[in-house]
């Protein structure tokens, strides 16, 4: 009956959400967000697995939404998550012309724009203090004090091989495949960075001699660490700090630069922002340093006979 109606009336044939949604992961296990695409899909797995792609609409869609928000998922997860099921379905259409319905497309929900989460400097002595003090493992207090002192990407850290690592010249390089924007580089090191490094080097060689990784998994050999998320989580709540993600450390090693009157394009270029309007977004936490620039107007007024003085003076 299937293959009538797909003949007679040039409907696309059947396709269940399990087909679709393993080949494209098959397909696209070399991207860098694979293992994020891995957990998204174990969510949808329990909510669509056995039916088709065409038997799943609006109704099926806000369904899902509901479940996953009274689970305590925040709008950006379940964005994530149904983002992938309508990339699977996009990028089956276009490489082998299933013509299949989107039901995603248009629903995906929008978190609302918050503020840009950065800790103090003594939100972050708290924070480390009790990432050494805490049962979460002794990997998140060294991957604090990293991404305090490199600002670099939690995927960068937990994806750092020690072939990138010289610790000699106290730098890190990146191929274009270990960055975010795919351009290849290096971040020079100070001397908290080293330490954490040669740390890590030491529990290598002790507890996993051998392994290439910064931050091998101490469950899964020859593997790293693919989430840190849940340790972070509780070193947050220890330390009596309001909800912070790990990416909060970029930014904070971001803002205690500007605040520290370094010039924004050097940011720009220690974050490896491609864009410098990225690092403008931190300019208003150094107001002080901006107004300082402003005494060269001054200078430039009084040599030219309009000296702040003479200005009072003349003032009823």
């Amino acid at each position: 009956m299937e293959i009538h109606r797909v003949s007679k009336w040039n409907e696309p044939a059947a396709r269940g959400f399990d087909e679709v949604i393993l080949a494209y992961l098959k397909e696209t296990e070399s991207k860098k967000s694979h293992s994020r695409d891995l957990t998204s899909v174990k969510r949808l797995y329990e909510h669509f697995r056995g039916v088709s792609i065409q038997s799943i609409g609006a109704p099926e869609i806000t369904a899902y939404k509901s479940a996953r928000t009274q689970d305590g998922v925040a709008v950006a997860t379940i964005g994530k998550e149904l983002w992938l099921l309508s990339a699977a379905i996009r990028y089956m259409n276009a490489a082998y012309d299933w013509n299949l319905p989107n039901p995603v497309s248009g629903r995906v929900p929008q978190p609302k724009k918050m503020e840009m989460r950065w800790f103090t400097r003594e939100e972050a002595a708290a924070l480390m203090l009790a990432s050494r003090e805490g049962r979460a493992g002794d990997h998140i207090a060294d991957f604090v004090r990293l991404g305090l002192s490199t600002g670099m990407r939690t995927g960068e850290m937990l994806k750092l091989q020690w072939r990138r690592v010289d610790i000699a010249r106290a730098m890190v390089r990146f191929d274009s495949d270990d960055q975010k924007k795919g351009v290849p580089g290096s971040i020079p090191l100070n001397q908290s960075a080293v330490a954490v490094l040669v740390s890590r080097l030491a529990y290598r060689n002790r507890h996993h001699p051998g392994s290439p990784w910064v931050f091998p998994s101490p469950k899964v050999e020859g593997k790293p660490i693919l989430s840190v998320k849940i340790g972070f989580r509780y070193v947050v709540r220890r330390a009596g700090i309001p909800y912070a993600s790990p990416h909060a450390l970029r930014h904070t090693f971001a803002s205690w630069l500007v605040q520290a009157s370094v010039p924004l394009r050097e940011v720009c270029e220690l974050c490896r922002h491609e864009d410098i309007r990225t690092t403008m977004r931190y300019a208003h936490l150094a107001p002080h340093a901006t107004a300082a620039r402003l005494t060269v107007i001054d200078d430039v007024l009084s040599h030219s006979g309009y000296s702040y003085e003479k200005i009072s003076e003349a003032a009823p």
